[in-house]
């Protein structure tokens, strides 16, 4: 799929000057409820406002997260629904302490945060990208995960993409369909404003949008029946429940 300023330069040979383009947020459509997960027969069921969700993405765009410096180190999962419709209900910009601390004890700092993030959003598994610090944080993901006794699956990536046409190619089709829907916590973190001021090619913030676009461009897991795809978890005993998950970031 291409958004219209692609369709534009490419398909209408209109001339487009990347750095005009933008991404408009107000084309994000807000919701307030809950992930509620159910389970019935022997299968989990999540739904988010009475839709059912049939897959989805994490994507973590790691960072050694310092202060106003740096790049920030985000963590946002992408669920899909049963009519092609995407949720972003969840993304943390992660924050950790410094003091004093080397920079294995900041990352087992990132890893506790990123694996409280998958616990509280159900998520099966999470793809790590490996550029730049994130190579060695793969392994301790899945020694947290495990310590946890969480039975998430972690994937490792390389983007060989420019950033800036991953959120370009990522959004813009979304948001010009109205198919983009996202959760309201994510206006209480900077998705927004990176949205607002972002450009490509620009030299403004855009972690949050790399990490939702790799959760929009990778592959959803399936939410199906197929239990084999799905984490072993306290939730996945027989009987029935409900739970509802709030997000705060």
């Amino acid at each position: 799929a291409a958004g219209p300023n692609r369709f534009r330069s490419q398909m209408m040979l209109t001339p487009a000057q990347a750095r005009g383009m933008r991404l408009d947020p107000d084309r994000l459509i807000r919701y307030e409820a809950p992930l509620v997960l159910s389970e019935g027969n022997g299968d989990p069921v999540l739904t988010i406002d009475g839709r059912r969700m049939v897959g989805t993405a994490c994507w973590w765009d790691p960072a050694l997260a310092r202060p106003k410096l740096g790049d920030a180190s985000v963590v946002a999962a992408v669920f899909t629904d049963d009519s092609g419709g995407y949720w972003l209900h969840g993304i943390r910009y992660l924050q950790v302490d410094h003091s004093g601390l080397g920079e294995e004890d900041v990352a087992a700092q990132l890893c506790r945060q990123a694996a409280g993030f998958l616990r509280e959003l159900h998520q099966p598994a999470i793809a790590v990208e490996t550029n730049g610090i994130g190579r060695f944080l793969p392994a301790l993901v899945r020694r947290e995960l495990d310590a946890q006794g969480q039975g998430i699956v972690v994937t490792e990536q390389v983007s060989t993409v420019r950033k800036d046409q991953r959120i370009l190619g990522a959004l813009d089709p979304l948001l010009a369909a109205g198919a983009l829907r996202a959760h309201a916590s994510v206006w209480r973190t900077p998705f927004v404003q990176e949205m607002r001021e972002w450009s490509p090619g620009g030299r403004g913030a855009d972690d949050g949008l790399d990490a939702v676009s790799g959760c929009i461009l990778s592959q959803p897991i399936r939410l199906g029946p197929c239990r084999g795809a799905l984490p072993r978890r306290d939730w996945r005993h027989s009987g029935s429940l409900a739970a509802k998950t709030g997000f705060v970031p």
